[in-house]
């Protein structure tokens, strides 16, 4: 969290690559965050082959569920998963790599 209430977020596949990184905002009263992100897309061997620039994402930060969303054996912290809520595709730039 940044000074001024304000957070970056970021989603995550199943090989722990960067999906989603969005831009500081300021969390609404439902832990949802919405602002320009960018999207990254991986080929079949996990290389970025394109990262494309959206102008509004809805991410939300919801409780994780133990079993389900992630392995643990017992105890620990709570852990949170962010969800994307919308995608407005109003890309503001596209690159291939």
């Amino acid at each position: 969290m940044y000074p001024n209430g304000s957070v970056t977020r970021s989603t995550y596949d199943e090989r722990s690559r960067v999906v989603y990184s969005q831009d500081p905002a300021m969390p609404d009263g439902n832990n949802q965050t919405t602002a320009p992100a960018t999207m990254n897309l991986y080929d079949s061997n996990g290389n970025l082959v394109c990262a494309q620039r959206l102008s509004q994402v809805a991410l939300a930060k919801q409780t994780a569920v133990p079993g389900t969303d992630y392995a643990c054996l017992s105890g620990g912290d709570t852990q949170y998963k962010m969800v994307v809520n919308n995608r407005h595709f109003c890309f503001l730039h596209a690159e291939r790599l």
